[in-house]
């Protein structure tokens, strides 16, 4: 698969150019970086996104469209270049929150099934896709763990994607939800559907879900991201994923290109989040980890 993702550097002359063509050019410059066979192969987003003012990742989308929108950028080329397998096969989002990821993914998939337990996302979830009308994305109200239960859970205010399942959170709005082992549920309501790709977002419940999903990683080898909550060198998801036969793990890594001056100050903002997809060795200072067999 095509996991890496090279910058293109370029430059140009901004003398013969007005303060008011700046920012265009800047732009302009940024995108030459990402490249340009790569800007054009990504769909621009058109959602039309229901949002929680005041929450951390719907501020995000009310100001840039889209949150993590050069990661989100990132992935879709793997996606595109291996459509064959991806527009087969379904995509579980863990950890849905609000559906930025599901709505903005789910072109490239089959079927999208967004796990999103708390009530306060999961409603505007509901909604994101019912308004942009995604008819292959099936919302479900439940967390995925090793096994059924119903467990505490911490709603945090200001940031839903925050709230967990667990006792490391201490200060919240205290729900108890339903959870669910992810093979048994698959088995259930979509047997037979491969799985191409998994994000787990769930805030240091991760290996429980892939413990819960363990037959079905097994059985497909879906293309895997979590987050990487402890800088260590072994984390309990990632020696979860090895002991399943995951054998390769690759970093999102922020390119930082040599300006100087003024040029620099201003091009920082447009340039910031240029980000490349990395294979590594020591999971430490990755943030989100993308895990292949």
């Amino acid at each position: 698969m095509g996991n890496e993702l090279v910058g293109i550097s370029t430059e140009l002359d901004l003398r013969h150019f007005g303060r008011k063509h700046r920012y265009s050019v800047y732009s302009e410059i940024a995108d030459r970086i990402r490249g340009k066979a790569l800007r054009q192969s990504m769909a621009r987003s058109d959602l039309r996104m229901a949002c929680l003012p005041g929450d951390h990742v719907s501020d995000k989308i009310i100001a840039e469209g889209l949150y993590e929108k050069q990661f989100l950028y990132t992935l879709v080329p793997t996606l595109i270049e291996n459509s064959s397998v991806f527009l087969n096969s379904c995509f579980l989002d863990v950890g849905a929150n609000i559906g930025n990821h599901s709505c903005f993914l789910s072109k490239y998939f089959a079927k999208v099934i967004a796990f999103e337990p708390n009530p306060a996302a999961f409603h505007i979830l509901a909604a994101n896709i019912y308004n942009n009308n995604l008819q292959n994305i099936e919302p479900v109200q439940l967390g995925l763990g090793a096994r059924e239960a119903i467990l505490r859970f911490l709603q945090i205010s200001g940031n839903l994607g925050a709230s967990a399942f667990g006792d490391s959170a201490t200060a919240g709005v205290e729900r108890f939800l339903q959870v669910v082992q992810g093979d048994r549920y698959l088995e259930q309501h979509s047997p037979g559907m491969p799985i191409g790709f998994v994000k787990i977002d769930v805030q240091g419940f991760e290996r429980e879900v892939i413990e819960g999903l363990a037959a079905t990683l097994s059985r497909d080898y879906p293309l895997v991201l979590f987050e990487n909550e402890l800088n260590e060198k072994e984390t309990p998801p990632l020696n979860a994923l090895k002991d399943l036969g995951y054998t390769r793990f690759f970093g999102f890594h922020e390119s930082y290109f040599q300006f100087s001056g003024s040029l620099m100050r201003r091009l920082w903002k447009v340039i910031r989040n240029h980000i490349q997809l990395i294979e590594i060795s020591d999971p430490r200072g990755f943030h989100d980890i993308v895990a292949l067999r």
